[in-house]
This record gives structure tokens, C-alpha cells and sequence, in this order.
């Protein structure tokens, strides 16, 4: 029960924080969003290194911290897509797209040669299928051709870039969960504040403020339920509840968003986190 309970909540806290930056993502710089997010998320994370410990101690220990800054470094990208993904489409339609990262993974560790569990080769098609679907919406003249959906691509893009971070994430194991996200949360800053102060992006709307440091108080928790899920249950059962964030994320939409995907989108989200939840018992 505990891990169900860790799991579903790292789930919904992702999802929350997904429709909490739609606002912020269509109105201020994406550089600032990743920015402020990052800041708030790693001083969360350095109180909690300060009270559980968890420093790099020896020679493997920082290797294993190296990946992490490495991870951190693609994190930038793939923020910075995710949230463009957002800026541009429907919660409904972006989330389970952007919850093809375990697909990613699967797909990546096929390409170097591992062998993967005969349920991938299930879920690689119906990733296929639902994304395709998904990423396509009726035309606006209500004709019968179709488009490629607001933010899809950008979404997709974001998911192969999380799919490369969970490899790389996965050689800083080394590492307590919070030392690796607090050092891939300290690269990530090492990166944005550079880029924010030359292009000028650091600035958020004031009516934001709040919204934003609590997307990164949700992003820490995240990392940190997520931590203890994977400590106290089978990591085939935590996968295949973290992989539930695009399906609260699409009642999110739908509910508070009012968002109404056309029928054959609805048709590519059930086949999507379909292949989601297969590809995250073994991702």
C-alpha cells in the first residue's frame, strides 16, 4: 500500500505541476519557467540532502555524480521542450505524448543491443499507434484531412530527450536518489543562469510567482516520493504507476481545463497510456 500510495502521488504531482505551468508557460520566457522552477526545486532538495545526508564519498560516488550533472545538463533541453509543448497545445494531448519517455528508454536500449522483456514488443506498436493518432487533429476548416496537433512534436521531443536521462541517470545509481537529483538540479542551474542572464529571460510575471515555487516544491516531492517508492516496492509496480501522470494529467484537461480531444485523439491517449503503463513495468 505504502508504494502504491509514493507512486500515485509522484504521479499526480507531475501532472499538477504540468497544469499549473500551462499559464506561465504561454505568457512568460520557457528559460525563466525552467529557471525559477530549478531554483526552488534545489534549495527543497538541499534541505533534504542537509537532514538525510547522502554526498558523493568516493571515487564511484562521483562518477555516479557526474552522470547526474551530465542528466541535468539534457534536463534543460527536455524542460525547455516540454514546456514549449505546453505553451502551444492541450494538456489533454501533450501529456501522454510526453509519457512516451519510458518508450524512449526501451527504444534506446534496444538500439544498443540489451535484450528487453517480450511485453516491450507490445508496447512499442501501441506507442507507435497512439502517438500517431494523437498527434493529429481535425483540420479547422472541418474538412477530413488532418494536422499535426499544437505542441505535439515539441512533446514527443521532450519524451526522447527524458527516454536519454533515464539511461543516464540509471549509471548514477551509485548515488541516493536526492544526491542525484540534487546534482542534476545544480547542473541544470549551472546551464539556465548563463543562458537566462544573456537572453535576458530571468524576469516571471508577478501573478506567478506563487504558481511557479510551487511547481518546484512539486518537482522536488516528486523526486523524492518517486526515491522512496523505488526503495520500498518492486520497481515494476512503481513504473507502472508513475507512468499514470499522463492519464491525470489528460482528466486534468478535460476536467478543469475543458479541453475535448476530437475522437480519434481519445482513441491515440487510451492506446498511448496503454503502451505507457506495458513500457514502464520494464523501462
Amino acid at each position: 500500500m505504502v508504494t502504491i500510495l509514493l507512486s500515485l502521488g509522484t504521479a499526480f504531482s507531475y501532472a499538477l505541476q504540468d497544469y499549473l505551468m500551462m499559464p506561465v508557460a504561454r505568457v512568460a520566457s520557457v528559460v525563466a519557467g525552467v529557471l525559477w522552477i530549478r531554483v526552488v526545486a534545489v534549495l527543497a532538495l538541499l534541505a533534504t540532502a542537509a537532514v538525510v545526508g547522502g554526498l558523493p564519498s568516493g571515487g564511484e560516488e562521483w562518477r555516479a555524480a557526474g552522470f547526474a550533472a551530465l542528466g541535468g545538463v539534457f534536463e534543460v533541453a527536455a524542460f525547455m521542450a516540454w514546456l514549449t509543448a505546453l505553451s502551444r497545445g492541450q494538456l489533454s494531448v501533450v501529456s501522454p505524448l510526453g509519457s512516451l519517455s519510458s518508450a524512449f528508454t526501451v527504444l534506446f536500449v534496444l538500439m544498443i543491443g540489451q535484450s528487453v522483456a517480450a511485453v516491450v514488443w507490445v508496447g512499442l506498436p501501441l506507442a507507435v499507434m497512439g502517438s500517431v493518432l494523437t498527434s493529429l487533429e481535425p483540420a479547422a476548416d472541418g474538412g477530413r484531412s488532418r494536422s499535426a496537433a499544437a505542441g505535439a512534436g515539441w512533446a514527443i521531443l521532450a519524451a526522447a530527450i527524458f527516454g536519454v536521462i533515464t539511461i543516464v541517470f540509471g549509471q548514477a545509481s551509485a548515488l541516493p536518489a536526492v544526491s542525484v537529483a540534487l546534482f542534476a538540479g545544480l547542473s541544470t542551474l549551472a546551464v539556465t543562469v548563463p543562458m537566462a542572464i544573456v537572453l535576458r529571460a530571468w524576469r516571471l510575471p508577478r501573478r506567478f510567482h506563487r504558481r511557479v515555487g510551487a511547481c518546484g516544491v512539486l518537482d522536488a516531492g516528486a523526486l523524492i516520493t518517486f526515491a522512496a517508492a523505488t526503495a520500498v516496492g518492486p520497481l515494476s509496480v512503481v513504473g507502472i504507476l508513475v507512468a499514470q501522470t499522463g492519464t491525470m494529467a489528460v482528466l486534468l484537461g478535460m476536467v478543469l481545463l475543458g479541453e475535448r480531444p476530437s475522437r480519434p485523439q481519445m482513441a491515440g491517449i487510451v492506446l498511448t497510456l496503454a503502451a505507457v503503463t506495458l513500457l514502464g513495468a520494464v523501462a
